[in-house]
């Protein structure tokens, strides 16, 4: 009977030490998740009047990339996200100029090249073994380049860069589905708001046009300013909106594809330049599609 009884607590002693938590066992199994991607970008730029109405300027095309994925978990419910790619390529420019006085349809390739990046905290919320919620915030940055100049057939005095900047907070969730041991379906939505929205002009060849305008300032002195202005650092602030983003991201195993789309509305920019001439970039939306796949290379 003592036997018995002892054999009795030794047993009750292991369950008990086994079923008691600890912080390894709080943690996910893999703490580092690292992922490499590549991507292609299809992209709808477009320029609208002043109302809103009129459509000016777009460019239709596909860009491709790559970039890096990381999250860390820090504790069950806690996570440091980390991502970054970088795009570039040709895409079509389709707008107008004018020639011998008459506004005409005007084509031409334009070179796009750009990186952007986010960090984020996640916060897992567990609703069943198979399915979780995890709300999340950060910020992001976009930057890219507009680059008019490469192909541009434009005088020399009109073809330019446009550098692009936005700063923006970012707040979203994802939803995780483990269809099973293999496979995992992740679907996420965020919205973000540019805190700085900023667009710089880099002119193909400034000393001319600084040339131009001192000539014309000799027969218009109100041209002045433009003959004394710097024209290699023209900036533009844009008007900012709230932008969406949706993707969708299936996984097996190490591998994974995703689509995404994402959206960004830029309202007329202030005036940059000088007095008597003004340059301004008009209201502007970006529709993105991106389609990418996913390596995973953390065990």
């Amino acid at each position: 009977m003592i036997r018995g009884l002892f054999l009795f607590l030794v047993s009750l002693s292991v369950h008990i030490i086994q079923s008691e938590p600890s912080f390894a066992q709080d943690l996910p199994k893999k703490r580092l998740d690292f992922s490499i991607l590549a991507k292609t970008d299809f992209y709808k730029w477009r320029e609208y009047s002043e109302n809103g109405k009129q459509l000016l300027v777009q460019d239709l095309g596909n860009l491709w990339g790559g970039g890096i994925r990381a999250t860390y978990s820090v504790s069950k419910h806690f996570a440091i996200y980390l991502d970054g790619e970088y795009t570039q390529g040709n895409i079509t420019y389709k707008g107008s100029i004018i020639t011998s006085g008459q506004q005409k349809p005007y084509t031409q390739a334009n070179a796009y090249a750009g990186w952007n990046a986010s960090s984020k905290i996640e916060y897992t919320i567990v609703l069943s073994p198979q399915a979780s919620l995890q709300p999340y915030a950060g910020v992001s940055i976009y930057h890219w380049t507009r680059d008019l100049i490469k192909y541009g057939q434009f005088t020399s005095l009109l073809t330019y860069n446009e550098l692009y900047f936005l700063l923006s907070p970012q707040i979203g969730v994802n939803g995780k589905f483990a269809i099973d041991k293999e496979w995992t379906l992740t679907l996420s939505l965020s919205m973000s708001y540019p805190i700085v929205s900023t667009e710089k002009l880099f002119f193909n060849d400034p000393g001319a046009i600084t040339a131009a305008y001192q000539q014309a300032a000799a027969q218009n002195p109100a041209l002045q300013p433009a003959a004394d202005f710097d024209w290699t650092n023209v900036m533009v602030t844009h008007g900012v909106q709230m932008n969406p983003q949706a993707e969708a991201m299936l996984r097996f195993n190490k591998y994974g594809a995703f689509i995404r789309y994402q959206q960004f509305k830029l309202g007329r920019s202030t005036d940059g330049g000088t007095v008597g001439v003004s340059i301004h970039q008009p209201n502007s939306q970006n529709d993105i599609l991106t389609v990418g796949v996913m390596y995973t290379l953390t065990n």
